[in-house]
C-alpha cells in the first residue's frame, strides 16, 4: 500500500543577488581628464603672457615717448643757457644747473633766472627746477616739476677744453668758470630697456 502521507516540495528558488553600482572612475577617463585639464591651463597660460608682453610693449613704448619729449626739453633749455655774472654754470652726476632765459609767472615776462634737472635715485625721478631772479632773491626753491619718472640709473657729464693740458676731456663734476662745450646724459629706464646716451651742444658764450 503506498503511502499517502505529505511528501515535502523542494525549493526551487534561487538566492537572491545584490546588485551594486559603480560610481568610481576608470583609469582611461581619469588621463583623458588631466589631458583635457592641462591643455586648458597650457592655453590660458600661454594667453596671459601674451598679454603681459603686449602691455610691456605698450608700456616701454609710452616711456620712450616721455623720454623723447624729455629729451626736446632738455635741449631747449640748454639753447637757452647764458653766462651770467651771479648764476654760475654748476654740473654733477646728478643734478645740473645753468643762467638761462625763462618765463617767470612771478614778474609775468622772460627774464634771467636759473634753469636747473635734479636728479633723486631713491624716488627713480629727474626733476625739473626753475628759480627767476626772485626767487634767487629770496633763497626760495621755486618752481619744481618731475620731468621724468621710472629712471633705473642716469648721469650727467660734461664736456671741456682743458687748457692746461690742451686737450679734449669729459668731466663727472662742473665746478669751473665758463660753460662746458656739452652735456652728455646717460640713462636707463626701468623694465630692463638699453641704456640710452644723448649729447647736447652749449651754444656760444654770452656775457652779461
Amino acid at each position: 500500500m503506498k503511502n499517502r502521507g505529505f511528501t515535502p516540495l523542494e525549493t526551487t528558488e534561487q538566492p537572491l543577488k545584490i546588485k551594486r553600482s559603480l560610481t568610481g572612475f576608470t583609469l582611461i577617463e581619469l588621463l583623458i581628464s588631466s589631458v583635457v585639464i592641462s591643455v586648458i591651463a597650457l592655453a590660458g597660460y600661454f594667453s596671459l603672457a601674451a598679454g603681459i608682453r603686449v602691455w610691456q610693449r605698450v608700456n616701454q613704448k609710452a616711456e620712450y615717448e616721455d623720454l623723447a619729449f624729455f629729451f626736446d626739453r632738455f635741449g631747449y633749455d640748454l639753447r637757452n643757457c647764458l653766462e651770467f655774472s651771479t648764476i654760475s654754470f654748476s654740473g654733477s652726476k646728478d643734478r645740473v644747473s645753468f643762467a638761462a632765459l625763462l618765463n617767470s609767472p612771478r614778474l609775468n615776462k622772460r627774464t634771467v633766472g636759473e634753469m636747473g634737472y635734479i636728479y633723486k635715485a631713491q624716488e627713480g625721478v629727474l626733476s625739473r627746477q626753475e628759480r627767476d631772479y626772485s626767487h634767487l632773491y629770496n633763497q626760495d626753491e621755486g618752481v619744481i616739476r618731475p620731468s621724468l619718472a621710472n629712471i633705473k640709473s642716469l648721469e650727467f657729464k660734461f664736456y671741456i677744453y682743458d687748457q692746461a693740458e690742451k686737450k679734449y676731456l669729459w668731466l663727472e663734476e662742473f665746478d669751473r668758470d665758463g660753460l662746458p662745450l656739452a652735456v652728455r646724459i646717460e640713462l636707463e629706464l626701468e623694465g630692463g630697456g638699453e641704456k640710452v646716451a644723448r649729447t647736447f651742444n652749449v651754444p656760444f658764450k654770452r656775457d652779461f
